[in-house]
């Protein structure tokens, strides 16, 4: 089995010979390729640079949101950054097709992971509420299971009201639509279980990204940097971690002041350890660091 650092626990661990994006599993924490990726992409574009999470400093002037996001790495995000993730279903809450205004114009960045495939017609309304969420400077970084067609397909036409129902022991839709004519649709898939899993569309390389260019993010990247020493090569084109801002983000003034406090602290911190008599002393015996 390949050996490679996790970057969301830390943990020298290794995976299966699989590049599959949710199966590549560290055996530490059990964390995916596709959350390893998450976390790659994050530090390339706040530090330029690829850090751990474990590793990333804290940096409390960068609010940040996450969209139901994952508990492996939400945790860490709460310990560098001001962050707060948020669920549909559970609190705190967050429809991002209808934002507050209290809640708009205040994120430096947004995580919305494995969710735009769930929402409901029309998209175009949960891009433009992230997009409201996020400070001019912010950026989005989206995941999505992608595949290369031109156009993304809808499952269901927009319903103005729709709920899953049980008939027979199988799960169903019932929607109303403009009309007020209703819609039972059986054929439905869910990811991971039912509820607000429920695939609405298969996305496409070229409809996701439509969808982001039309509806506010007209700076778009998609990162195919594989990063081996932390457990991520991508084996294909397909579903890969975005970046969609209005601009080229930079970190606020206070961040940029908080880092190079933390930077002279640890300098401050070097300089008396290489003033100490214990490390001088085990130094002239051959033992301990040298700085």
């Amino acid at each position: 089995m390949p050996n490679f650092l996790c970057n969301l626990c830390g943990a020298a661990t290794g995976f299966s010979p699989s590049a599959d994006r949710e199966e590549t599993l560290c055996v530490a924490c059990g964390c995916s390729m596709r959350m390893r990726g998450v976390i790659a992409t994050l530090s390339r574009t706040l530090f330029q640079c690829e850090i751990p999470l474990p590793e990333f400093p804290a940096l409390k002037a960068v609010k940040a949101l996450g969209i139901s996001d994952s508990p492996l790495y939400a945790a860490g995000l709460e310990r560098s950054f001001r962050y707060t993730n948020t669920f549909f279903h559970q609190e705190p809450f967050l429809d991002i097709r209808n934002p507050s205004v209290g809640e708009c114009g205040q994120y430096d960045f947004v995580i919305c992971s494995e969710v735009l495939e769930h929402v409901p017609q029309p998209a175009v309304h949960a891009v433009e509420g992230l997009r409201k969420l996020l400070k001019p400077s912010g950026f989005l970084l989206v995941t999505v299971p992608y595949h290369l067609a031109p156009e993304s397909t809808e499952h269901f036409p927009p319903f103005q009201h729709q709920t899953l129902a049980t008939l027979g022991g199988e799960p169903i839709l019932i929607g109303r639509d403009a009309d007020g004519h209703f819609h039972v649709r059986k054929d439905l898939v869910f990811h991971g279980g039912p509820g607000s899993t429920l695939e609405h569309r298969q996305c496409s390389d070229g409809g996701i990204q439509t969808l982001l260019r039309n509806h506010g993010f007209p700076t778009i990247t998609i990162d195919t940097t594989a990063a081996p020493a932390f457990g991520i090569e991508y084996d294909s084109p397909c579903s890969l971690p975005i970046i969609a801002s209005q601009g080229k983000f930079v970190l606020p003034p206070e961040a940029v002041a908080e880092l190079a406090q933390q930077y002279a602290d640890g300098q401050t911190k070097l300089r008396q350890a290489r003033e100490s008599s214990w490390l001088r002393l085990g130094q002239r015996l051959g033992l301990g660091p040298r700085l």
